[in-house]
């Protein structure tokens, strides 16, 4: 009886609570330290920019969204750029786990989308998005605090949402005496 109760219990959150709205739960988490390949072969981690906001763009070049996302958010980095934030446009090329794109094909997206030099675009294998969401959707948008966590992470999102998250991050803490 208690196993019924409980599996219908399972059913009905999972029903009104499904996982992709669960994984934006306003729940901080810390962030392992992922280190990715840039369009010069060299390795960028996120510890490399503790202490600032970070924003991670998992995406695909074949991904309509994905294109209309980043023309975006290139478009709107200005209001950024002498920030404490640091964007990562991280390029899934395959869905191959061993696969990851050269640097000319990162160099092509970078310059495809006109993205500044100050956003790291970086080779991302499938797996490393799957430590975010269990449900392999693109574009993703994960937020980092200064912290080192998790504070947004959502499929498909628009890019107000990320920028509103960050901007909340970045505001002063009010109660703090100068």
């Amino acid at each position: 009886m208690k196993a019924t109760m409980l599996r219908g219990l399972t059913f009905l959150l999972l029903a009104f609570f499904p996982p992709t709205l669960l994984a934006s739960s306003p729940l901080a988490h810390p962030v392992y330290n992922y280190c990715w390949s840039d369009t010069k072969s060299e390795m960028v981690c996120l510890k490399d920019h503790q202490g600032s906001v970070r924003v991670l763009m998992f995406m695909t070049g074949w991904c309509s969204v994905c294109n209309k996302r980043i023309e975006e958010i290139t478009r709107r980095y200005p209001a950024f750029q002498n920030r404490n934030v640091v964007f990562y446009s991280n390029m899934i090329q395959a869905w191959n786990p061993q696969s990851n794109p050269d640097p000319a094909f990162l160099d092509e997206w970078r310059r495809q989308h006109s993205i500044p030099r100050k956003i790291h675009v970086v080779s991302t294998p499938k797996e490393d998005l799957k430590d975010f969401s269990h449900q392999i959707q693109i574009p993703y948008f994960v937020v980092i605090d200064q912290s080192g966590n998790v504070t947004m992470q959502e499929a498909g999102c628009q890019i107000s949402e990320v920028f509103a998250e960050v901007e909340k991050l970045l505001e002063p803490f009010p109660d703090k005496i100068p």
